[in-house]
């Protein structure tokens, strides 16, 4: 079974995370990728009463099946303290998926400290996962687990021009997610449902490093993501760069490689663009 489901990771710099918009900020981004799989994400990050932010953000996949396509939602709430403050706390849900196949709730606690050259965030969060048995393809009854996962991410702004940093995450499962190995999941879960299955991780770790020219920079960066189903690997490879237009304008262009243990490799495509408001 391969992973069909892998998409580019949106990921923030060191600048974008250290530097607070004016007021608010837009995110627009499109991504292109095995398979003719594309997605579409938008997030709104306003400003609110004392320097407070609000996240909502919403987006829309489609991807193939061993039989069919189909389509998967994604929408996110949050609130946070002001951006750029010595310590940053918040709330964030997100839920993602598809209500008629498999789909997860998640709420997550992301913390932050800051300091001129530093940055440290965790992230701990509790995520409900659904799905359907089926019966000669008609759904008889809804099942459920949950997991617990923690996200880490370390950087480095101290050197003139250069950002570096690590992050990762490890989730624990409360059911074996093994069990979609097993040959009869095929007659209890629907096709989709099996592929979506082999997407939770069980660790992931990465590392990115930029160099920033004033009106744009590049960066480079790699990830290995291990699934909880059958403990294969994804190693994504990735170069990125931004081009700042205008002050509150900033396109991003991400492309890289991605291969796994059990699937075909295959490239990936990410346009994306920021404004501040």
């Amino acid at each position: 079974m391969c992973l069909l489901l892998a998409t580019a990771a949106r990921s923030e710099t060191i600048y974008d995370l250290l530097a607070p918009p004016p007021e608010h900020r837009l995110w627009l981004e499109y991504n292109r990728g095995l398979e003719d799989s594309q997605s579409f994400y938008g997030e709104l990050d306003l400003a609110i009463a004392n320097g407070n932010r609000l996240l909502l953000g919403a987006g829309q996949s489609d991807i193939q099946g061993l039989t069919r396509r189909v389509d998967l939602y994604s929408y996110t709430a949050g609130l946070s303290t002001p951006y750029g403050e010595p310590f940053e706390a918040g709330m964030r849900y997100e839920f993602w998926g598809n209500t008629s196949e498999l789909w997860t709730h998640t709420l997550s606690v992301p913390l932050a400290w800051n300091t001129p050259d530093w940055f440290l965030g965790l992230r701990p969060g509790y995520t409900r996962i659904y799905a359907y048995l089926r019966r000669f393809g008609t759904p008889i009854r809804q099942v459920e687990t949950a997991s617990q996962f923690v996200t880490g991410h370390l950087g480095y702004d101290g050197l003139p021009r250069w950002s570096f940093s690590l992050y990762g995450a490890i989730h624990h499962y409360d059911t074996d997610l093994s069990r979609f190995r097993n040959p009869l999941a095929r007659y209890l879960f629907s096709d989709v449902t099996l592929v979506l299955g082999y997407g939770f991780p069980r660790r992931r770790l990465g590392a990115e490093m930029e160099y920033d020219f004033d009106a744009w920079r590049i960066g480079a960066g790699y990830e290995q993501t291990v699934s909880e189903v059958d403990a294969s690997r994804l190693d994504v490879t990735t170069l990125k760069t931004a081009f700042r237009l205008h002050d509150r304008l900033t396109l991003h262009v991400q492309g890289g490689h991605v291969t796994s243990e059990t699937g075909p490799a295959y490239n990936f495509l990410q346009l994306a663009s920021q404004v501040l408001f």
